[in-house]
């Protein structure tokens, strides 16, 4: 306290005064008085004051952690930092012109700026770390409802990791289980990149393993922005393996900096077969707990089956075709492809029924799912094609399915598989039996339609005529245009009744003739088959002589062919150089032989025309 002084007559009075500073919360403080009288007796007063001192609290976080001491979080050169500043307003009173701000520079963004009694708000702001100890204050000031000053602040902290490790197990960034999947007794190369991202000099590098395993490095120092590879070998042993390296230093300040990195590996030691559908987005390789079974007891799919270590995922689904695996049970007919117990006996058409026959060595269930809305999964309704499984004979099973209407046309993926243990989902191991993946079509139906074109090939009085005598040479093709093959195709034709077959002329690309080239026949045919879908055509040559005389009053031959098969609707030909569609191919004979008979009119301008003619001599020979 501070009195101006000590003495004070009677009536008289001063003002004495103390200064502090507001303490958080409630506080209360008694002042007293006391003084000597004349009479040298003592008298004395006391009175008590009180004020409520309110406070503004701060949390300041890094990456989630509150970091008021260092190191705080480790994080690598250049990495992300988020800083979070959660401000707390405890009351009474309400705070305004709330800013918050960090002594490096950081712009922190908040959502607002009053803050209620009892209320927080959490501001952010954004950086990349930076090599070495970093530290930073966030600080919030605000003003009371009096216009008092308000405010609070927290440090918070990380260590810039200016040296890192990546190691790899047999070129593979295992990071996560189970990694790269190894016979049991393989060799194994690990491999330790050390990087120093700072710009100073690193020491004393030394890479170590927690499995004792022998770590070899080129070097023990690296200038900034260098890099070096260390090195470890072993064999791989049965089952989930896990290793983490680790290396440590001496920074320019000789402070030790360390770096971390684990890796993994999976000792297979059952003879396993996996499928070969993509992944992504298929689930195939073991890390997918992908489909697989294991082999030896003779049941399997098709003629034989060979085994891997892994999924053998490739975009057509043959990577399980393209060699032989590591041990193969049966005899393939093809060296290496074991993909041989599915065969689809119909086109996939939307909306249909399929089939397809599935070959079994010995007894056991079938599971089997086709994608058909190409979203890269069997999970959907309609793809599981055989729920609850269907069971399978030793030989040959012809089966049926459904094609849903909705089903996606193109190419997808079915996944057939075989085992003793019943139905089966699409992942997983099974005891035994087989899996296989297979690329499929869904394919619109077939759509075939012809065309007939005509051609003089003989033209005896050379005036680029069809005449009576001439020959003429029709080509016709057939057009697949639909997805999936037209089947039982058969082409027949019988020329114009003015013209006579040349026999021995009629040809076809495909399949073989039936009718036309024998003596005395009149008729066109040819079996074509199978014609592919999506674009397969057939070529189908013949010739005709036109009729010499012709009737009185012919001046065209026409005909016209018909295509048939057994899952499309007929087509006849037409030609191309009519308008429309399903047109006869008519050529016309002797066009510029033909003698035209004047009209009426004609005859009418002929006689005038002779009329004036002859008055004109007579006035002549009159003159």
């Amino acid at each position: 306290f501070s009195c101006p002084m000590t003495d004070l007559a009677a009536g008289a009075f001063m003002d004495c005064t103390a200064k502090g500073s507001v303490q958080p919360g409630q506080y209360a403080n008694l002042g007293t008085v006391t003084a000597s009288l004349p009479d040298e007796s003592t008298t004395g007063d006391s009175d008590p004051s009180h004020y409520f001192g309110q406070v503004l609290s701060l949390q300041k976080a890094t990456n989630g952690m509150d970091a008021d001491l260092p190191p705080g979080p480790v994080l690598p050169l250049g990495a992300p930092v988020t800083w979070t500043y959660e401000v707390m307003n405890p009351g009474p009173g309400t705070v305004t012109g709330l800013a918050v701000t960090d002594d490096q520079g950081v712009m922190v963004t908040c959502p607002g700026t009053v803050l209620a009694a009892g209320e927080s708000m959490i501001c952010t702001a954004n950086g990349t770390a930076q090599a070495g100890q970093y530290a930073n204050v966030g600080t919030a000031t605000g003003q009371l409802p009096g216009g008092e000053p308000i405010s609070a602040s927290d440090p918070s902290h990380y260590l810039g990791q200016s040296l890192t490790l990546e190691k790899s197990t047999n070129g593979q960034d295992a990071d996560l289980p189970p990694g790269p999947v190894l016979a049991v007794g393989a060799a194994v190369t690990w491999t330790y990149t050390v990087t120093n991202l700072g710009t100073g000099l690193v020491i004393e590098i030394e890479v170590t393993d927690d499995q004792g395993v022998t770590v070899t490095c080129p070097g023990t120092e690296l200038q900034g922005g260098e890099s070096m590879v260390c090195t470890a070998n072993g064999a791989a042993q049965a089952g989930q393996y896990a290793n983490v390296g680790t290396v440590t230093a001496l920074d320019e300040s000789e402070t030790e900096i360390s770096a971390s990195d684990p890796s993994h590996y999976f000792g297979q030691d059952q003879v396993l077969d996996f499928g070969d559908a993509a992944e992504p987005p298929y689930l195939t390789l073991f890390a997918s707990n992908g489909a697989r079974h294991l082999l030896g007891s003779g049941v399997y799919l098709g003629a034989c089956v060979d085994s891997e270590l892994d999924g053998q995922p490739t975009a057509g689904a043959t990577g399980d075709d393209a060699g032989a695996g590591l041990a193969t049970f049966g005899t393939c007919a093809v060296a290496g492809d074991d993909e041989d117990g599915v065969t689809f006996t119909t086109p996939l058409l939307a909306g249909t029924a399929a089939g397809v026959d599935v070959t079994a060595n010995e007894a056991c269930t079938l599971s089997a799912w086709i994608d058909f809305n190409a979203d890269g999964d069997w999970s959907d309704p309609d793809e599981d094609l055989f729920p609850g499984g269907t069971a399978l004979a030793a030989g040959v099973n012809p089966l049926v399915f459904a094609v849903p209407p909705a089903a996606v046309l193109g190419t997808t993926v079915a996944r057939f598989r075989c085992t003793t243990e019943g139905a089966v989902p699409f992942t997983g191991e099974a005891a035994d039996g087989e899996v296989e993946d297979h690329a499929v079509m869904i394919v619109t139906p077939p759509a075939v339609s012809a065309t007939k074109t005509a051609a003089l090939v003989t033209d005896q009085d050379n005036d680029g005529q069809a005449d009576p005598g001439d020959t003429l040479e029709y080509t016709v093709v057939l057009l697949n245009s639909g997805g999936a093959p037209a089947t039982g195709v058969v082409f027949t034709d019988t020329p114009d009744p003015n013209t006579a077959l040349v026999n021995g002329s009629v040809t076809t690309t495909a399949g073989t003739v039936t009718s036309g080239n024998g003596a005395g026949e009149t008729a066109v045919g040819a079996d074509v088959g199978i014609l592919a879908g999506a674009g397969g055509t057939a070529t189908i040559v013949f010739r005709v002589t036109i009729d010499d005389p012709l009737p009185n009053g012919v001046t065209q031959v026409a005909n016209q062919g018909l295509v048939s098969g057994d899952n499309f609707a007929d087509a006849p030909t037409d030609d191309p150089a009519q308008p429309g569609a399903a047109n006869p191919t008519v050529v016309t004979v002797g066009a510029a032989s033909v003698l035209e008979i004047p009209t009426l009119s004609e005859w009418g301008l002929l006689l005038f025309l002779l009329l004036l003619g002859g008055l004109a001599v007579r006035r002549l020979r009159i003159g």
